[in-house]
């Protein structure tokens, strides 16, 4: 993917990124999203939640994601979820593909994420979800 190469988020989730990124619990708005690929992801990992929303609103860049572990991870993601590493693909198909199933586990994740918050944001809470989503 370029950096040009964009991920959008719902209506809803563009308005909690925006309070909680920045001067919030997250430095920017790719690190929530990443989180919420993460946690989306691991709720769902044998097969790709429909997409909660066909509203497109807030966008992200893919040159804001961490070259070591938040592009790697989220390929990893999209391969393992598109069932093979043509998803990495620079084919219209093949970005859209990519788009798709990010895009879903970042919603199904942000649903976890706000369910669990209770409209509260804070590293607390965070920590809680991390502890119940470590396997040990």
């Amino acid at each position: 993917m370029n950096n040009d190469f964009r991920l959008y988020t719902s209506k809803q989730a563009f308005k909690i990124y925006n309070e909680n990124c920045g001067d919030g619990l997250f430095p920017q708005k790719s690190d929530m999203f990443f989180w919420c690929v993460a946690l989306g992801y691991k709720n769902s990992p044998d097969k790709v939640p429909s997409s909660l929303t066909a509203e497109r609103h807030g966008e992200i860049h893919w040159g804001a994601f961490d070259d070591e572990i938040q592009k790697p991870f989220l390929n990893m993601v999209a391969v393992e979820a598109g069932g093979g590493f043509e998803v990495l693909g620079k084919n219209k198909e093949n970005t859209d593909k990519f788009r798709d199933v990010i895009q879903a586990y970042a919603e199904l994740g942000f649903t976890i994420l706000i369910t669990h918050m209770s409209g509260h944001f804070t590293d607390e809470k965070l920590m809680e979800i991390v502890i119940e989503n470590i396997e040990i």
